[in-house]
């Protein structure tokens, strides 16, 4: 071996100081504890009433439907991790790129994080809340598995941040490769391209998808006819037709155009975020990037607009949703992170706004953002404490989903919803005096140092609140301001 790659191979070896860009861990935070509220919310209100009959909602009070639209379109940010995820994955990718030849070891990494979040994900919606443990708890019969075959046919936020996490990964190597880090207009203009093609084919797709469902419906509804009661079905994308009609052909369908979150349309959103990463890793920062990214982002809202104006179904709640609806949420996206970066790492100002208590606040939650998500059983701790106390002054059963609804039961609602926040903060309180010990970034952390040999600090909570080396982008360097 050459005395350079020994040299190299100890340079790696060597500890790290370690490098965050605040603004990321801080919105990872504040998604993932939106995320346990919403959840919450939405575990515990029964909205048909609403559904029933839109028109109740005008009896509402003119500020509180303006709260209600803010958090609803907030509400549907589940893609926001997604963006984020492809932001910082392209950015360690590329910063990585330039400075070891080892561009493999980059990529294995990547592709053992995103097999693992991929497991991860497959064992949540099997098991856990929606799987088959919080289907027994919640109707009190434990011999029906069908949750556990159906949770395959499912496409949900972990399932699509680990698929995306793998094919970007190759996509990212490729690209990286023959100092390709150092082509940035080309790479730019490649996933730009991919953007507009996994948009042109997403509303082909969903609707090639529909006419083979047409077929299953006369050839296999029977098959579906034992879970109706329990679970029902309105058609394609519905995960529990695709279950009725198991096979491989139809796995594949459901991860290209199934429900909730499949590849097709929310590759974009990971190629967006890609996008991002490589103008962040640039050597020479410009200071209008965040202007030039907002609006990008502003672009995307307008042009989803207006191709609902122009008659291309444009739904508020749709899973997956319309590329319209999908536009807005991605531009919105893309805003809010590029005014956050606009503020705090292009102004210099990295090591102050990460210091600040209520951004510490999130950037610990942000910590264990993977654990937290699945640990949606862990709801049912607080409810069953509050089931003690308030059993001896109302009726409702908070052990059970959808106990609240009318306006009566908002309330309510947002009081056992304030408690369980209260329990989970008190979790990963206790929890981060153990620096995290056994969470599923525990886990991860582990495999990836038995692999590249490096003992990582991202779960020692002094190190990542106190001693971190925040990035900014200023004036074309990279300051430790």
């Amino acid at each position: 071996m050459k005395g350079s790659e020994l040299r190299d191979e100890k340079e790696e070896a060597q500890p790290k100081e370690m490098k965050r860009i605040a603004t990321l861990d801080f919105l990872r935070g504040v998604a993932i504890f939106a995320v346990i509220f919403i959840h919450s919310f939405q575990y515990l209100y029964d909205y048909t009433w609403i559904i029933e009959d839109p028109s109740l909602v005008l009896e509402f009070p003119i500020p509180f439907l303006i709260i209600a639209g803010v958090l609803g379109y907030f509400g549907l940010w589940v893609a926001f991790f997604i963006l984020i995820s492809g932001t910082v994955n392209a950015y360690v990718m590329t910063r990585k790129a330039v400075s070891t030849k080892k561009k493999h070891v980059i990529l294995t990494k990547q592709l053992v994080t995103g097999v693992f979040i991929l497991i991860v994900g497959y064992i949540k919606e099997a098991f856990l809340y929606w799987g088959y443990i919080g289907h027994s708890i919640r109707s009190g019969d434990w011999t029906n598995f069908y949750p556990l075959w159906s949770s395959m046919f499912e496409m949900k936020p972990l399932q699509i941040i680990g698929w995306t996490m793998i094919i970007n990964g190759f996509i990212h190597y490729l690209l990286m490769l023959k100092e390709g880090h150092s082509k940035y207009i080309r790479n730019m203009i490649i996933y730009g391209l991919m953007i507009v093609v996994v948009l042109v084919l997403t509303p082909f797709l969903q609707s090639w998808a529909q006419s083979i469902y047409s077929k299953w419906e006369l050839m296999n509804w029977n098959n579906l006819s034992p879970y109706i009661e329990h679970w029902g079905s309105d058609g394609w994308p519905n995960h529990h037709l695709a279950t009725a009609n198991a096979s491989f052909p139809v796995w594949l369908l459901t991860l290209i155009t199934g429900e909730n979150q499949p590849l097709f349309p929310f590759l974009a959103t990971s190629f967006a975020g890609s996008m991002i990463g490589i103008s962040l890793a640039k050597p020479n920062q410009r200071k209008l990037f965040p202007l030039w990214g907002g609006i990008a982002g502003l672009t995307c809202i307008l042009t989803g607009v207006l191709l609902g104006v122009f008659g291309v179904p444009f739904t508020f709640v749709s899973t997956p949703p319309a590329i319209p609806t999908f536009l807005v949420h991605l531009g919105g996206q893309t805003i809010v992170l590029m005014v956050f970066l606009g503020l705090v790492e292009f102004r210099g100002r990295g090591r102050i706004f990460a210091n600040r208590k209520v951004v510490k606040f999130f950037r610990l939650w942000s910590m264990v953002s993977l654990t937290i998500f699945v640990t949606d059983l862990y709801f049912y701790v607080p409810r069953y404490f509050l089931s003690l106390i308030l059993n001896n002054f109302t009726e409702y059963n908070i052990m059970e989903d959808g106990i609240f609804t009318g306006v009566e039961g908002l309330p309510w609602v947002l009081l056992v919803s304030f408690v369980v926040m209260l329990f989970y903060e008190l979790l990963v309180w206790a929890w981060s005096r153990l620096n995290f010990v056994g969470t599923a970034e525990w886990l991860l952390v582990q495999m990836q140092s038995k692999l590249t040999g490096l003992k990582s600090q991202r779960l020692n909570v002094n190190t990542m609140m106190n001693e971190v080396h925040w990035i900014n982008f200023f004036e074309g360097i990279i300051t430790k301001k």
